[in-house]
């Protein structure tokens, strides 16, 4: 089945969504260690956002979703499309969603927002060290050099 909305993206931006899409799918749990206070490291959409907009080329945004929850996301070149590669409270992702027509999603959920606070302080050299070991395990999947 090929949703409605397929028809309005553009070929190079879909190419990029499955590409992103099977590298996440075939991630493997990471072990991100510690933080400096010696509490484990969990995989935070900040630092997904982050390893990804990296490796693909892709401008991550920090802000807050449904104006309430802190969460980062990739953007399209174009600002059309909206890359949420870790949904929040969501089984299943990355997803493609719109962000510029009325009433949708990307409108109505996704709002920038500077000075986002996540659990580990994105100045850190341990979340600093995690965006570096996700993008090397991004790399690792893609069959490209670490």
């Amino acid at each position: 089945m090929t949703p409605h909305i397929r028809r309005f993206v553009l070929n190079k931006d879909y190419e990029l969504f499955m590409r992103i899409r099977a590298v996440v799918e075939k991630l493997p749990d990471i072990d991100l260690g510690r933080d400096e206070d010696g509490e484990n490291i969990i995989l935070s959409c900040h630092m997904l956002a982050r390893a990804l907009g990296k490796v693909f080329g892709l401008r991550w945004v920090d802000g807050l979703y449904a104006g309430i929850g802190q969460h980062s996301w990739l953007v399209f070149p174009h600002k059309m499309y909206i890359l949420d590669c870790y949904p929040v409270h969501t089984l299943g992702g990355p997803l493609l969603v719109n962000a510029k027509d009325f009433l949708s999603p990307g409108q109505m959920l996704y709002k920038p927002k500077r000075h986002v606070i996540s659990s580990l302080p994105f100045r850190s050299s341990s979340f600093r060290r995690s965006v570096r070991l996700i993008e090397r395990a991004i790399r690792a999947v893609q069959g490209a050099p670490p």
